[in-house]
């Protein structure tokens, strides 16, 4: 995979937001490890983005999951705020790119 590349903002804002900025470049795969694949570009653009929108429910279902074994409410909490983020990306997926709400894998 092509790595990550952050803006210098972004930079800024990962140094600023976590105590150990290298656990959020890895993520981000801007890191050293965790190596990601890459996936089919020859794929049309649109499926691409409709795997990511895919994977990002995905994400805030598998929170859901998680949030019902926890009874701390510190620990939902938590994980609600890392779904509203993963919902603020949705929204802006869908507004930039509209044509994905029109085609849901077998509801096209």
């Amino acid at each position: 995979m092509t790595p990550y590349v952050p803006s210098i903002a972004l930079k800024n804002a990962i140094e600023s937001l976590f105590d150990c900025p290298g656990t959020a470049y890895e993520n981000l795969g801007a890191g050293q490890g965790g190596e990601i694949q890459d996936l089919d570009t020859s794929e049309h653009l649109l499926t691409r983005l409709e795997t990511l929108r895919d994977q990002l429910e995905c994400y805030v279902i598998g929170m859901a999951s998680e949030a019902e074994e926890y009874s701390a409410p510190d620990a939902i909490q938590a994980l609600q705020d890392q779904a509203c983020g993963l919902l603020l990306a949705l929204r802006e997926l869908q507004k930039h790119v509209p044509e994905i709400a029109r085609f849901r894998h077998g509801q096209g």
